[in-house]
This record gives structure tokens, C-alpha cells and sequence, in this order.
């Protein structure tokens, strides 16, 4: 988890906020739901607000918190659909917004996600633990809509690096944009990277699980994120979105991509392994 802060920046941009539309469940022009999505639903009983907007559809206790939330997720699915090169959604995603920690455990409970996990994607669900304004949960909504996006295009077929590299890198932007047009400024300390888990780029990229250790989890989403950026500044933000559709959408090996669209030599590769090896300490 890489530390940031949150910062005024002169007076507020004035933004308006996207209209959503307060429907009953039985009027939602969409209710299909993992079975994780009913299960959260069930739970809250009653108490569910829904609601929707141009993308996405909205559980919450509060009409006050999907106010909140859909500002910001109508916003950073802009800004992705602007590097990933599409807009176009199937289906309208489902966000659930958990305001209450005793909740969100339930919602945990029955998914293999750590008990620290803060949000989490599944499939066309969204789940969010926002349980106050705090700068800590600025991360949260981009970073899983970026999950989202590359579900809904590529399925199950994106690399779980190439994943958790483009939700760092692409959320982290998305996130900062957000916040810069309401005259506020988004700062985070540097990585770091215990060498102990520290991966070359072949282990890195041929990773197909998680690592089950919670520090070599920690520092696998950082390398990942560190990946992506490298990446992006060798070949430019507006070209991330065809890079993903040659590796998740065409299969083909990342690394020949690089060497036949842009001409990556052993040595880019090396500098590529330095862009993460410079944040390893001891």
C-alpha cells in the first residue's frame, strides 16, 4: 500500500455532479448480480437506496452516499475509457457502497480477499467500504473500476500483473484528475519494495496467482504497478490501451508485443527491471 496525502490547491473547480436516478429495485433497468452481489443485497434487507447513472448502478443506505460515490465513478470511468481506447459498456456496473465495517465483514466472509481489503471487484460488482470522506478512500473507487472495465472487455484473460499494474497505474491517474478539478492535489511518498520479495521480470509477469504471503502480496502490487509505469513512459500513456488489447485480448506474450510494435531491445527490458529494482531496499 504505497502512502498519500491529500492537499488544497487554491479555490474549488465547480463541478457538477453527474444526475443519477433514485429507482426501487423492481425498476432497475438492471438485476443481475454475482452471488456474492445478492448476498450483500439480502443482508441489508430493506435498508438498500438504489439508484442509476449513465454507467452504473447504485446500492446504498444513504441517498447521500451514492451522491458521493457517483460523482467520482462517473468521473474515473472517463479517464480510463481515455488510455483503455473504449467507453462502450455490455452492462451497467453494480456498485455497492458499505458504510458500516461490521458489513463489509460480511461481505469478505465468504470470498478469499484479506480481511484488510478495502474494495474488490467481482465480475459486474463492485464492492466499496466508505465509511467516511477520509483520503483514504480516494483510491478506492478508480482502482476497481479499472478492474471492472478490463473485466467487461477481456474477461477472465488479462494477467493478474498487467491487472494489478493498470489498476495501480490508470487508477492512481484517474484518481488524481478527479481531485485536481476540485482544487486538490494528490501526493504519495515513493514505493518501497523489500528485496526479499523483489521479482524479475519473467517471475513477475508469469505469476497466474497471488501471492499467498501478505508482504509478498504487498510488494507483488507494487512491482506490478512499477511494471505498468515503466512501460507507459516508454511507450506513452495513449498507447496502453492497444498494448492491453495485444496481450489480453490477442494473448500475445507482452514482451514480443514490445519488440515488434516498438521495438524493445535486451536493453529496454534491463532498464525496465531498474524501474522496479531502484525502490527495493533491504
Amino acid at each position: 500500500m504505497l502512502f498519500f496525502a491529500l492537499f488544497a490547491a487554491g479555490a474549488l473547480a465547480v463541478t457538477a455532479t453527474p444526475l443519477f436516478t433514485l429507482m426501487s429495485w423492481k425498476d432497475l433497468s438492471d438485476r443481475d448480480l454475482t452471488p456474492l452481489g445478492r448476498a450483500v443485497l439480502n443482508a441489508g434487507g430493506s435498508d438498500w437506496v438504489h439508484a442509476e447513472t449513465r454507467h452504473f448502478i447504485f446500492h446504498a443506505s444513504t441517498t447521500g452516499a451514492i451522491e458521493e460515490v457517483a460523482a467520482e465513478a462517473e468521473f474515473a470511468f472517463g479517464r480510463i475509457g481515455d488510455i483503455l481506447g473504449t467507453n462502450s459498456v455490455r452492462r451497467k456496473g453494480h456498485v455497492f457502497v458499505v458504510g458500516r465495517r461490521d458489513s463489509w465483514e460480511k461481505v469478505l466472509q465468504d470470498t478469499s480477499r484479506k480481511d484488510d481489503s478495502l474494495a474488490m471487484q467481482m465480475q459486474n460488482d463492485l464492492f466499496i467500504l466508505k465509511e467516511s470522506n477520509s483520503v483514504i478512500n480516494v483510491l478506492r473507487v478508480p482502482h476497481e473500476l479499472v478492474h471492472f472495465r478490463l473485466w467487461q472487455v477481456y474477461g477472465n484473460h488479462v494477467p493478474i500483473w498487467l491487472d494489478e499494474g493498470m489498476a495501480g497505474y490508470v487508477g492512481w491517474k484517474a484518481a488524481v484528475a478527479g481531485h485536481a478539478q476540485k482544487g486538490k492535489q494528490l501526493v504519495r511518498a515513493p514505493p518501497r519494495v523489500s528485496r526479499k520479495h523483489l521479482l524479475d521480470l519473467a517471475q513477475l509477469t508469469g505469476m497466474t496467482t497471488y501471492p499467498p504471503d501478505s508482504a509478498a502480496s504487498a510488494a507483488f502490487y507494487v512491482e506490478a504497478e512499477l511494471l505498468v509505469s515503466a512501460i507507459a513512459r516508454k511507450i506513452g500513456d495513449d498507447k496502453l490501451g492497444e498494448f492491453v488489447k495485444a496481450v489480453a485480448g490477442d494473448r500475445t506474450p507482452w514482451d514480443n508485443f514490445l519488440r515488434e510494435r516498438f521495438s524493445f531491445a535486451d536493453s529496454d527490458f534491463a532498464w525496465l527491471q531498474k524501474q522496479i529494482e531502484k525502490y527495493a531496499t533491504e
